[in-house]
């Protein structure tokens, strides 16, 4: 209600030293809306001095009408504008405005302003009214709220009960947990075990400082939490996401949904996750594998002898068996003996010669396999004391035992079974080539040497020397080659036949043999002419080595007189590169030349080559 719809502005005021009379014929000459008020407002000096009732104005004017207004007025206490509205415009403003009309028993109040000058009446029916209508709207207020609220309660409760969730109301300073109806027992096995483990946690002491934590974090921030758990329900496990809101400043509600079947899921797809990875893992090494299978055949395919594959296996080798040890063995017909070609890791356990009796895997004709430990069945060739894992597998090739393939790994290490498939397939790649290898080289021997002096022939040695200087003008390394004729063997073989010159030949290339190293190559390159190539040899050291040489041979003499009576007859022409020549035929050539500058008797039968005198001039 407005201030001016409540505030009558018409009223009755009579002067406090006016007479009791004037101030009845005043009142009665005013306006009827004014004459009804229920009381006069005595001034004195245009401040409200007090009121004075109908019946004591008649009162006076009947028995003493010339008597001032003032001293029949009546004290009042006025309502000041200020507090009228703010006491307008509430309920318990109202019924205080209404006190006051109590308390002074009067049925109109007079408002003034600050200075005590009247501004209008306040009649009490206006207070009244507005009292009633604000406490009725206020009735039909909470009627409504309290509709509302039932009907919010019937919505939640209708919700609650179909929730297939775990509903808890939970108090942080009392050990007190209220259960809401949902259909959790009704759609769970384990439903009726779920809320009463729940409830026994959450009101023990002992076993509820978790929980009850979570709940008074979600009251200290003011917001809904998450918190992820799990519960033993029979003898499974039961994993559940709780929503936890806080309604109060000492309760939450906890909402609790089962998410098991989410859980087992996601350990699935980790699993999946897992095994799908060890797949790539183990596809990706085999890749790899099957890579360096195929490096390993086209290596051994490219290598020219067995020694040169020993030199070449261990970088193929320890990539596919990077965290053992191992080495390849061959057998060696002419000892008799199984000897190492190959080795590589740290710790290798294997002896580097054994006979065939000393290995299971050879006696057997299949793996033989060694776990950790000092009681198993170890073969002979392994190091006393070793206690690792080891593997011995056979290499076959063209049904023939050609060798043998070793792995082994420290004491704390089991690897073996890991590399055994792998081991299978090197073998068989291995045996396979080594079984070419050596076939090739059987008849490399037969097609590149010469059968009556069991020595290179002529076609060996112009290949030989061709790859030597390759490598020597890689390595800007220097080479001699001796051209050596045994001139003595042409006589002896006039004299005494083919066969005497045969058995010279061999006893000649005997002695050289030993004193000839194995980067070094001595051929046969004419009918008593030999070849010697010196990689690595300067023109002096050349010079040198023929001497020592020529001095070998002519020891043979005396016992070769009946057959040789002139002695073998040594002559040497030496050429070196690249002083004399950079390719095969340049320096055979001017060996030649040398040489037969040597069988003209220059020097002492050894000759170095050099320039003719036309030419340098």
């Amino acid at each position: 209600m407005e201030i001016e719809a409540a505030v009558q502005r018409t009223f009755a005021t009579g002067s406090a030293s006016g007479s009791v009379a004037e101030a009845a014929r005043r009142w009665m000459a005013l306006p009827d809306s004014a004459a009804r008020s229920s009381c006069l407002l005595v001034l004195e000096s245009n401040q409200l001095k007090g009121v004075v009732l109908p019946r004591d104005l008649l009162r006076a004017l009947a028995t003493q009408p010339t008597r001032l207004l003032g001293t029949i007025a009546q004290a009042v206490q006025p309502i000041l504008l200020k507090d009228l509205g703010q006491w307008i415009g509430t309920i318990e403003g109202l019924r205080t405005l209404l006190d006051l009309f109590t308390r002074q028993g009067l049925d109109i109040l007079p408002v003034v302003d600050g200075g005590l000058r009247p501004l209008g009446v306040l009649p009490l029916m206006v207070v009244s009214q507005e009292l009633i209508l604000r406490l009725q709207q206020q009735a039909d207020h909470r009627d409504l709220a309290e509709q509302q609220l039932m009907t919010a309660y019937a919505e939640m409760r209708g919700m609650l009960e179909a929730l297939p969730d775990l509903v808890l109301e939970l108090s942080t300073e009392q050990a007190h947990v209220r259960v809401m109806p949902t259909q959790l027992a009704q759609v769970s096995n384990h439903g009726g075990e779920l809320i009463n483990q729940m409830v026994e946690i959450l009101t023990d002491s002992t076993r509820s400082g978790p929980w009850l934590a979570a709940a008074r974090e979600a009251i200290r921030q003011q917001r809904s939490l998450s918190l992820e758990y799990s519960l033993r329900l029979g003898e499974q496990e039961a994993w559940f996401i709780a929503n936890i809101a806080p309604t109060s400043h000492s309760s939450v509600i906890w909402v609790a949904r089962d998410i098991s079947d989410r859980k087992r899921a996601e350990r699935a797809l980790a699993e999946a996750n897992v095994q799908l990875k060890a797949w790539i893992d183990t596809l990706e090494r085999r890749n790899q594998e099957l890579k360096l299978l195929g490096d390993l055949s086209g290596l051994l395919q490219t290598c020219l002898s067995i020694a040169e594959a020993g030199r070449a296996l261990p970088s193929v080798l320890m990539a596919l068996f990077p965290r053992c040890s191992g080495g390849v063995f061959l057998y060696d017909d002419s000892k008799g003996v199984f000897s190492l070609i190959s080795q590589w890791g740290d710790s290798f356990s294997s002896q580097s010669t054994f006979a065939f009796r000393h290995c299971w895997a050879l006696r057997r004709g299949r793996s033989h396999r060694v776990e950790s430990g000092p009681q198993n069945l170890r073969c002979q060739h392994a190091f006393e004391g070793f206690i690792g894992e080891s593997l011995c597998m056979p290499l076959v090739g063209r049904g023939q035992t050609l060798g043998l393939l070793h792995l082994c790994t420290q004491p704390n290490q089991r690897l073996i079974s890991e590399y055994q498939p792998m081991a299978t397939a090197v073998a068989e790649h291995l045996g396979l080539a080594l079984s070419d290898m050596q076939s090739r080289q059987k008849h490399n021997l037969v097609t590149l040497q010469d059968e009556d002096a069991q020595l290179f022939n002529r076609q060996y040695l112009e290949q030989r020397l061709q790859r030597d200087l390759l490598s020597m003008a890689r390595a800007q390394q220097p080479l001699s080659l001796l051209a050596i004729a045994l001139d003595g063997l042409a006589v002896a073989e006039r004299l005494s036949g083919q066969d005497t010159s045969r058995y010279l030949l061999q006893r000649v290339v005997m002695r050289l043999r030993n004193h000839i190293s194995e980067l070094e190559a001595l051929g046969r390159y004419g009918k008593y002419d030999l070849v010697l190539l010196l990689p690595n040899t300067e023109i002096e050291e050349a010079c040198r080595r023929a001497e020592r040489l020529r001095q070998l041979l002519s020891s043979l003499d005396a016992s070769l007189l009946e057959f040789a009576p002139q002695g073998i007859g040594v002559a040497i022409g030496i050429a070196s590169f690249p002083d004399h020549g950079r390719t095969a035929a340049e320096l055979l050539h001017r060996a030649d030349v040398a040489l037969y500058r040597a069988r003209s008797g220059k020097g002492n039968g050894i000759v170095p080559y050099s320039l003719p005198d036309s030419d340098r001039a």
